[in-house]
């Protein structure tokens, strides 16, 4: 029995009914937006992928797993917030011909080698299925995201800046050199202090001195800045002029006697690289931050939701299914 035209005629609308649902599922949402630039689920999982390869050598997890969220869920939330991040430094690199070297890639790669071996680098790229290539490409994103770091941290560390976090902290750039005696209790401690000379100091820290780590070395604590000790400890050291001996000082450890061995501040010159990474870092930042609240960020709730304050994308419990090859529909 033959069906009729208008039976083969219902059966066509409903097979491009269908084909147009099936369209529609290709080109549904992808799995983030970024100011209309889309990220795709195969970008999120071929770049999840290299993020996995690179962490498994370094020891490393890729994301962390929630409550009865799996490892791929997680990684891909932790790669899908690193590309989001990626997409909005994007503008700044492009407006500031921005772009990283091919050399500085590959250099990169064989260092990345070297460090766990060619045969090691080999079979965990076949063991993840992940390409040369691939890892390769989310380098590039990596180093660019330095290049746009240093960039604008260079715009935003003034030198008047610089001058200013140099004086608010002085003990961060003044090198103190000291010995100690360590004892619990402060009879003990007024003591030795009433005893100790800049000759006997080393003998009485190896007899009395409960920090047996310096004590074996006389007391010495090494040269290192002054911001590394307790304020209470760094103050009394730096009142004292080279082999004088302090009255007990208390902290939170016990009991201190204190003989200063040398202290001299930092001049500016020497301090300005560490003074800058620390300005550098915190001016990127607050960049940084401004630009991903600035920007307009949207998440497939299958992986979870965008968060501005730290970059991230969270897993929604309800709604997060995270696996970049799960359907879009």
């Amino acid at each position: 029995m033959t069906s009729s035209p208008s039976f083969r005629l219902r059966a066509l609308a409903l097979i491009a009914v269908l084909a147009l649902a099936l369209a529609a599922c290709r080109t549904a949402q992808p799995a983030a937006t970024v100011d209309g630039a889309k990220i795709t689920d195969d970008q999120l999982a071929q770049d999840a992928g290299a993020f996995r390869f690179l962490q498994i050598l370094t020891r490393r997890s890729c994301g962390t797993a929630g409550k009865g969220e799996s490892t791929d869920a997680a990684c891909a939330r932790f790669t899908l917030g690193y590309l989001i991040q990626v997409d909005v430094l994007k503008e700044y690199a492009t407006a500031h011909d921005l772009s990283v070297p091919d050399k500085n890639i590959t250099d990169t790669l064989s260092q990345l080698k070297a460090s766990v071996g060619e045969q090691v680098f080999s079979s965990t790229l076949k063991a993840e299925k992940v390409s040369e290539a691939d890892v390769h490409a989310l380098l590039s994103r990596l180093l660019l995201f330095g290049s746009v770091q240093d960039a604008v941290a260079k715009e935003r560390v003034t030198d008047q800046q610089i001058t200013q976090a140099y004086e608010q902290d002085p003990l961060k750039y003044t090198g103190l050199h000291a010995a100690h005696i360590l004892v619990a209790s402060q009879k003990l401690a007024e003591k030795i202090s009433k005893e100790a000379t800049s000759k006997n100091f080393a003998k009485l820290a190896k007899k009395y001195s409960s920090d047996t780590g310096s004590a074996q070395n006389g007391g010495d604590l090494g040269a290192v800045p002054a911001s590394n000790f307790l304020p209470e400890f760094s103050h009394a050291a730096l009142a004292l002029k080279p082999g004088e001996i302090s009255e007990p000082v208390q902290t939170q450890y016990g009991w201190h006697v204190i003989m200063l061995i040398d202290a001299r501040k930092i001049p500016l010159d020497q301090a300005r690289d560490q003074i800058v990474k620390d300005l550098s870092h915190q001016a990127f930042v607050a960049w940084f931050q401004k630009s991903l609240e600035n920007a307009d960020i949207s998440v497939n709730p299958k992986y979870g939701a965008f968060d501005t304050k730290n970059g991230s994308v969270v897993a929604i419990r309800s709604t997060a299914t995270g696996s970049p090859s799960a359907p879009s529909t």
